[in-house]
């Protein structure tokens, strides 16, 4: 499928653990494509939205939201996380100036997506350059890889915060895990979602990733 689409004239990047391939190309390349023998869809490179709702469960504080799901009744048990890494497949964590996520004892791994697309999109020509995976288009080892928007550290923040700021006032639901940071980009679209779940799939189990 790669040759044959390089063939078109249409770039490429595969992934290593989906069986996908991420593609520009123009309309009359993408028609092309999708007539290619074995191609069973395709889909455009939109721009995903978070969705949410500012009552009831949803409006509650971290404080509020652990014991609510009994989170605070579990950890008086001792089980905390620990041993388990989650991944955080969001805009990123700042585990540099957030002492509750703070890199690399807490937050293990901090990566953010590369968004110049000639350093990730292979195109044909007389010298080719090596063609690129999904979880290729990563920077690693990033104290922080949240850039703007903060939902990502958010998001870490009611999944594993240490509760360091606050005097434990505000501690995540399994503090005792490792957090893996993976940054999208602050728009966040399904290529760039995809190859998140590639660079997990990858790394599942130098991290023991179970969610």
């Amino acid at each position: 499928m790669t040759n044959a689409m390089l063939n078109l004239g249409a770039g490429v990047v595969q992934f290593k653990n989906l069986a996908l391939v991420a593609g520009v190309a123009t309309p009359a390349q993408v028609s092309a494509i999708a007539a290619l023998p074995g191609v069973q869809s395709v889909y455009l490179n939109r721009q995903l939205q978070y969705y949410g709702q500012g009552a009831g469960l949803y409006a509650l504080m971290l404080h509020e939201s652990v014991p609510t799901i009994r989170a605070d009744a579990v950890q008086a048990m001792g089980i905390t996380g620990k041993g388990m890494g989650i991944a955080i497949l969001d805009s990123g964590i700042d585990g540099l100036y957030n002492p509750d996520l703070v890199y690399p004892t807490h937050t293990v791994q901090n990566i953010k997506v590369i968004f110049n697309l000639s350093d990730v999109v292979t195109f044909k020509g007389p010298a080719p350059k090596p063609l690129k995976q999904g979880l290729d288009i990563f920077a690693e080892n990033l104290p922080n890889s949240e850039t703007s928007v903060g939902h990502g550290t958010h998001v870490a923040g009611i999944t594993a915060a240490l509760g360091t700021a606050s005097a434990d006032y505000y501690k995540g639901v399994a503090p005792g895990a490792q957090l893996v940071g993976i940054g999208t980009g602050d728009v966040l679209f399904i290529f760039f979602a995809l190859a998140g779940f590639d660079y997990i799939l990858e790394h599942r189990q130098d991290y023991n990733i179970k969610s």
